[in-house]
């Protein structure tokens, strides 16, 4: 018989390939969010696709992230560049991964203070400390290089460590 009348059955139903995965709630597409820490813009994040999770508690950004880290809700602390992010919502963390590239600007002329290149970073966003953990490489205004296993930036004070460091500094 070449017809058959009423309902398939569902083993004759091809199966749908699902469009995002079952844990996300939305998704969107080229798009931008604003992050708020004490009622003011705290970063602003841009990204090829953005999932929200079902219970709400995260935030996936994939594909040409950049990340702008604000000072009073509006002067660039920090600028980000990554293939991948995430927000904790319930830990306050913007983690950002996929080879990144950071660069922090000087308060005083604008220019680059820092730049720093490395597999992640961290941002906790109630203390204000960026962290990024591998072979890191920053490279200072003027041109000194430091490659180390792990750096962390207060962004309050400007303040930055380093851990096994090596480095090429020049003196003027």
């Amino acid at each position: 018989r070449a017809f058959q009348r009423g309902p398939l059955p569902r083993s004759a139903i091809p199966a749908l390939p699902l469009l995002v995965p079952p844990e996300v709630a939305l998704r969107f597409n080229q798009g931008r969010v604003v992050g708020r820490s004490n009622n003011q813009r705290a970063w602003r994040l841009s990204a090829d696709h953005i999932d929200t999770s079902r219970s709400r508690t995260r935030v996936d950004f994939l594909g040409k992230i950049k990340a702008t880290l604000l000072k009073d809700g509006k002067t660039t602390r920090a600028t980000v560049t990554a293939g991948k992010a995430n927000h904790d919502i319930l830990r306050q963390k913007l983690s950002v991964s996929d080879g990144i590239t950071c660069q922090v600007p000087d308060d005083k002329n604008g220019r680059n203070a820092i730049a720093i290149t490395g597999p992640d970073l961290e941002w906790e966003i109630g203390s204000q400390i960026v962290r990024s953990n591998g072979p890191v490489q920053a490279t200072l205004e003027g041109g000194s290089t430091l490659r180390g296993d792990q750096v962390v930036i207060d962004l309050k004070t400007k303040n930055s460590s380093f851990k096994n460091v090596q480095g090429t500094f020049y003196v003027d």
